[in-house]
């Protein structure tokens, strides 16, 4: 719906996917929200899960980087607002609001990032690969990466000048490379890669920075496996792509036992 809405700028349509993602998380965190509270006003838990594999796992953790940056920015004011209130009336409101953020901030139980890619400089894996890998090689990568930054800003802006092209746009800037941005506060993840998938690097470097920033991270790492391992191409239904998507299955299923 967002997408047939869009506007043009000029001759050009604007260029947007990250906040298509975001536009599309929102509506479905708004379609939840009125099973998330309980008979007696209590903040039910929730079983919502997100997944995205290739560039889908570059823009769902993009989108959900922004969706904990707006919460904790919301939850920020709140706390200021109620330390500053001194009306009961007022305060009861205050509370009211709290709990509506916490609910909001729960909501995401957990996320399924398959194969992703989490930096436009190019990991080391993406840069020796060349032409090697199949179905998708290292070379393919960086021009798609070029592509992706001829289009939008680092901060999210359709680029409608030469000026703003990809010369312009730091491939290291957090708001196009998660890798690069504060990762703290973050749900539980589960990083799938092929050792044969020249995206291995962006997966594992991921995985380690999504760790070392305090969030809970499982790693299912296939020996051989290529880009699409579990999903699509020749290993989709080989014993491999049947035990990925097995274990994602199971990661997906304990964490929505632990909401319950």
């Amino acid at each position: 719906e967002r997408l047939l809405q869009q506007q043009y700028e000029g001759d050009e349509l604007l260029f947007d996917p990250l906040q298509d993602v975001i536009a599309a998380m929102e509506w479905i965190e708004s379609c939840a929200s009125d099973e998330l509270i309980g008979p007696s006003g209590e903040i039910c838990a929730n079983n919502l899960i997100a997944s995205g594999e290739s560039s889908g796992a570059h823009l769902l953790m993009l989108a959900m980087l922004n969706r904990r940056d707006r919460i904790m920015s919301v939850t920020k004011k709140e706390k200021q607002d109620f330390i500053a209130t001194t009306d009961p009336g007022i305060q009861n409101d205050s509370n009211d609001r709290s709990k509506e953020i916490k609910k909001l901030s729960s909501i995401w139980k957990c996320i399924n990032l398959v194969y992703g890619v989490f930096d436009l400089s190019g990991t080391p894996s993406v840069r020796s690969d060349g032409m090697t890998s199949m179905p998708l090689c290292g070379n393919d990568l960086l021009w798609m990466y070029q592509l992706y930054r001829s289009n939008v800003s680092a901060r999210g802006q359709t680029a409608t000048s030469d000026d703003a092209r990809h010369d312009k746009v730091n491939p290291m800037d957090p708001f196009v490379s998660p890798l690069y941005a504060n990762l703290c506060n973050m749900p539980p993840a589960l990083f799938t890669i092929g050792t044969s998938d020249p995206l291995i690097d962006d997966t594992m470097f991921m995985a380690s920075r999504y760790n070392l920033c305090g969030n809970h991270v499982e790693m299912a790492i296939y020996e051989g496996g290529e880009h699409g391992i579990g999903h699509f191409g020749v290993q989709e239904e080989e014993e491999m792509g049947q035990l990925a998507r097995e274990y994602t299955l199971e990661f997906m299923g304990r964490h929505l036992d632990e909401s319950g």
